[in-house]
C-alpha cells in the first residue's frame, strides 16, 4: 500500500502523513524541501530555483525506491505532481526574459517543463490512493516556510493541483480531505483505507488509537 498527501503548503499534511506511517509501521517519505534549504540551498534566480524542484525531485524518487524495496509500503508528504505544479508556476515570479532565455541541458524551457511534468505524472502512478488535503486557517503553519515569500497564494495552488488531479478524482483515487478537525481528518483517513481494502490486522487497534 502506497499513500500519498498532496495539497498547498502549510495545511496539516506533513502532521497526517507522519501520523499514518508511524501508525501503521510504513516507510515516510519527506518531502525535503525544508531540508535543501536549512542546508543552504537558494532559490533566488530561476537557475537556482530549477535546480532546488530537480533536486527535491531526484531525492524523492530515490527514497521512494528504496522504501518499495523495503515492501512494507510508504506514505509520502506531497505528490509528485505537487513539484511539477511548484515548479512551473514559482517560475513565474521571475521576469519573463530571464525565463525564456534559460539553457536547460540544451533543450527549450518548454521542452523541459513538458518532460519534467511527464515525468512526475509516471512516477505517481505508484500511489495507491492519494489523500488532497483542503486548507483551513488553523492548519495553516505559522513555523518557517519559505513559500510564505512566494507570491503564490495558498488557494491559487490549490486549484491548480485541483486542476491536475481532476481525472484521477472521477476515478475516485483521491481523496478529498474537507474536515476542519484534525480528529475527523484522521477518521476520514482510516474509514478510507478500510473501505478499499487496504487495512486488515490494524483495523482493531486503529479503532482503539481514535
Amino acid at each position: 500500500m502506497n499513500i500519498t498527501f498532496t495539497g498547498t503548503h502549510g495545511i496539516g499534511k506533513t502532521t497526517l502523513a507522519t501520523w499514518l506511517s508511524e501508525t501503521l509501521e510504513m516507510s515516510y517519505i519527506p518531502e525535503f524541501a525544508r531540508e535543501f534549504l536549512e542546508q543552504g540551498f537558494q532559490i533566488n534566480t530561476p537557475e537556482d530555483f530549477i535546480a532546488f524542484e530537480t533536486q527535491i525531485l531526484t531525492k524523492k524518487i530515490e527514497s521512494e525506491r528504496i522504501a518499495l524495496d523495503l515492501g512494507k509500503g510508504m506514505v509520502s508528504d506531497r505528490s509528485y505532481m505537487d513539484y511539477a505544479v511548484y515548479l512551473k508556476n514559482g517560475l513565474s515570479r521571475f521576469p519573463y526574459d530571464s525565463i525564456k532565455d534559460l539553457k536547460i541541458a540544451d533543450n527549450k524551457v518548454t521542452h523541459f517543463f513538458n518532460d519534467y511534468e511527464s515525468s512526475c505524472r509516471d512516477h505517481n502512478r505508484v500511489y495507491d490512493i492519494i489523500f488532497f488535503v483542503t486548507p483551513f486557517s488553523e492548519f495553516i503553519s505559522p513555523e518557517f516556510d519559505y513559500r510564505e515569500k512566494n507570491p503564490f497564494a495558498t488557494n491559487i495552488i490549490q486549484d491548480l493541483l485541483f486542476n491536475e488531479y481532476r481525472e484521477e478524482i472521477k476515478n475516485n483515487k483521491v481523496v478529498i480531505i474537507k474536515e476542519k478537525d484534525l480528529y475527523e481528518r484522521k477518521r476520514l483517513i482510516i474509514q478510507t483505507l478500510k473501505e478499499r481494502g487496504f487495512l486488515t490486522w490494524h483495523d482493531h487497534y486503529l479503532d482503539e488509537e481514535l
